[in-house]
């Protein structure tokens, strides 16, 4: 696991300028965690104390409602770091963790963390600008929220994540749909529905819950070629 850690590491914005002895030496001090299937896999107080690296597979990390409702908050894939916020606000993010399928992970004690970020100010630098992406991010969605069109949306949404990890990423998994639907803001058929509808645009393809993508630049044309009021600019006051 961890030579394919060292690997992601070395290709990470968290590691621009960084030398190479000290992503070894991070590599190193890593504890490995594996899992077999979905499930919870860490607990909340070990989200708070330990900051993550996934290695292989799909995190997600989910808050309850107060109906009991898994609502999904990020989808982490591989050679992305998450909890950077209890890092550096030290605190509890409230959060659970859930995969949908085997899954590899590295992490360190937030204590070793911060005393490297105190001893390498570059990395310190890096860590401010990905979280500075993830905040953009949650913005973009956000925005995505308010688009009129549900197959749009949807569209949108998938090239998030394929603009993260660009020719690397080829298969989407939706799982739960539950969870993206509620994500989305819209009913889980109607997420079902859209895919559906962008599969026989051979837009993209679908079955299961896992989307394929066989040519990012058919997505982005389907999305900027949408005839839709949510893409125009908004009318002046009188």
């Amino acid at each position: 696991m961890k030579s394919i850690a060292l690997e992601l590491l070395r290709r990470s914005p968290l590691m621009n300028g960084i030398d190479a002895p000290l992503i070894d030496q991070l590599v190193a001090a890593g504890r490995e965690h594996q899992v077999k299937g979905r499930s919870t896999l860490i607990a909340a107080e070990e989200l708070a104390s330990r900051l993550f690296l996934v290695v292989a597979g799909e995190v997600h990390v989910v808050r309850l409602a107060a109906d009991g409702q898994e609502c999904l908050m990020q989808r982490v894939l591989p050679g992305e770091l998450f909890c950077l916020a209890s890092l550096v606000l030290e605190r509890d993010c409230g959060s659970q963790l859930m995969c949908s399928g085997p899954t590899m992970l590295l992490s360190w004690g937030h204590d070793y963390f911060r005393r490297l970020l105190k001893e390498n100010p570059a990395l310190y630098t890096n860590l401010l600008r990905s979280m500075a992406c993830q905040v953009e991010e949650e913005r973009d969605l956000r925005v995505l929220s308010r688009c009129c069109r549900a197959d749009l949306k949807v569209a949108a949404y998938l090239l998030h994540p394929l603009n993260r990890q660009g020719s690397e990423l080829r298969t989407i998994d939706l799982k739960p749909i539950a969870a993206t639907a509620s994500e989305l803001g819209m009913a889980r058929e109607t997420l079902t529905r859209c895919l559906q509808s962008l599969q026989r645009k051979q837009v993209i393809g679908y079955r299961q819950g896992l989307v394929s993508v066989a040519s990012l630049e058919r997505l982005e044309a389907f999305i900027e070629g949408a005839d839709c009021c949510c893409r125009q600019p908004a009318a002046k006051a009188s």
